[in-house]
């Protein structure tokens, strides 16, 4: 075999490769004897067919098959010879590439290869962790939201809706004959003007005051946000009867009030809270420490991509971007709008994922940092608790799936980011001056009985689930 290489651009070589007359006719020779060890034709035994015959109805298909091993192990036996580092299999078209019985077999493939450049500047870093340390309004916003979620609710009977309290109604909106939406046992708050997904400017007036037994008449106009395409902008009656008013009450921080969610005091309370945002404010800052690496690996070291990749990536990236969107309720008509920004965004991010893969990946050959069988046993035990399953059985779906090739990926970008902050210098950042933006408490679920929404099975609450 003679192979000749050329460059052809970033990231591509083009492999020249003559394999010669004698191993050709050697590779068809050798196919045409296994195949007759067991072809049976009719009037012949098994093993004993003339070559001939067995030239004549099998020719093409021993041809094909043939060309197909000498091609593709040739170029196996190139690339290891002259250490290329291939990114994926070429795309081959047999059907072009010419075979005779006498002469040699040529063939030239394109080849994409990862990016030639040094990793350097990685080791010294200089970065900055995020303060990690909980500030005073953090922490009171984390103790409103827990009062917040262990609202309870009373039934108002001598005065009307307040802005904040919840009306329990049966609703309907239609828009000419067509019936938009409805709901039964709906929770509304009159501050939201929301009722069901529907905003509905003026309610808040209209509701304000409202007793059971009220009911309120109103025409609007449905927003553009709406989940219903067919129903944006037009203009819609709302028909609502109020069945009766709940009042949330919010608990006071109290001792008592902590030991009713499992406390012995509100200072053991506020030790766990204070615990727990510390908790979460370490591990954003290792995520921004990252962050950092990141950035700054990019920034530093500069190289071609590989083009045929970057496309690849691309078209994943942009086909991941859109489903997202879909799933949100975005039309293709929106899509439509946004579509060269979102290609232009997909086109960024791959660069940058790829960018920071051969990065990761040549320094982690430089420091042969690697995914032991170890490592991939404890991912999988961890994968395995997750899902509340045995480590056996994970380990069986993850080879199905050909998934440890891909955690060994993950687990080994992981200790070389590890490796590089191990060797950085890093500095922490001052504690906060000024007062952290106190987070906007949720609104309690209504339960039944307590001004819970029913709606249709189109309709949400506007008294959205405080989740944990």
């Amino acid at each position: 075999m003679e192979v000749q290489i050329e460059t052809i651009g970033p990231c591509k070589k083009k492999l020249l490769v003559e394999v010669s007359a004698e191993e050709v006719k050697e590779a068809l020779q050798a196919s045409i004897v296994e195949l007759r060890k067991n072809a049976i034709l009719p009037g012949f035994r098994r093993g004993h067919a003339p070559v001939t015959l067995l030239e004549k109805r099998f020719g093409g298909d021993i041809r094909k098959e043939v060309k197909r091993d000498l091609v593709f192990r040739n170029y196996q036996k190139a690339v290891e010879d002259n250490k290329i580092e291939a990114i994926a299999e070429p795309d081959v078209d047999l059907d072009s590439i010419e075979m005779t019985d006498e002469g040699p077999l040529k063939y030239e493939l394109a080849v994409e290869v990862w990016p030639e450049f040094e990793p350097a500047g990685y080791e010294g870093l200089t970065l900055e962790k995020p303060s990690t340390e909980p500030a005073d309004t953090e922490l009171e916003a984390e103790i409103q939201a827990l009062r917040t979620r262990t609202t309870t609710f009373e039934e108002v009977k001598d005065e009307g809706a307040a802005t904040t309290d919840f009306v329990l109604c049966d609703y309907t909106v239609t828009a000419g004959e067509e019936e938009v939406a409805s709901g039964k046992d709906a929770g509304v708050r009159p501050e939201d003007e929301v009722v069901g997904r529907l905003k509905v400017k003026g309610i808040k007036k209209q509701l304000t005051g409202a007793k059971a037994g009220d009911t309120v008449n109103m025409t609007f106009k449905v927003d553009k946000e709406y989940h219903k395409e067919e129903s944006r902008g037009k203009e819609a009656t709302l028909v609502l009867n109020v069945k009766g008013v709940r009042r949330p009450i919010m608990p006071e921080a109290t001792d008592a009030w902590a030991k009713e969610l499992g406390f012995e005091s509100l200072e053991e309370l506020k030790t766990v809270v204070k615990r727990n945002v510390a908790g979460a404010k370490e591990s954003q800052a290792d995520q921004a420490l990252r962050g950092q690496i990141y950035d700054k690996l990019v920034e530093m070291l500069a190289f071609d991509l590989p083009e045929d990749a970057v496309r690849r990536q691309q078209k994943d990236i942009f086909r991941r971007e859109r489903q997202g969107l879909q799933y949100q309720g975005v039309t293709e008509e929106d899509l439509a709008k946004i579509n060269d920004k979102l290609e232009e965004a997909s086109l960024d991010k791959a660069q940058r994922d790829l960018k920071l893969f051969f990065i990761l990946s040549k320094i982690a050959d430089k420091e042969k940092i690697e995914a032991t069988e170890a490592d991939i046993e404890m991912r999988t035990a961890e994968l395995a608790a997750r899902y509340r399953t045995t480590v056996v059985k994970m380990r069986e779906h993850l080879k199905r799936e050909e998934m440890l090739a891909q955690i060994a990926l993950q687990i080994r970008e992981e200790k070389t980011v590890a490796h590089i902050l191990s060797k950085a210098e890093i500095s922490e950042a001052a504690g906060e001056k000024k007062e952290a933006k106190a987070k906007q408490p949720r609104k309690p679920r209504v339960k039944k009985g307590d001004a819970k929404e029913e709606a249709g099975e189109d309709e949400e609450t506007s008294a959205e689930a405080a989740k944990e």
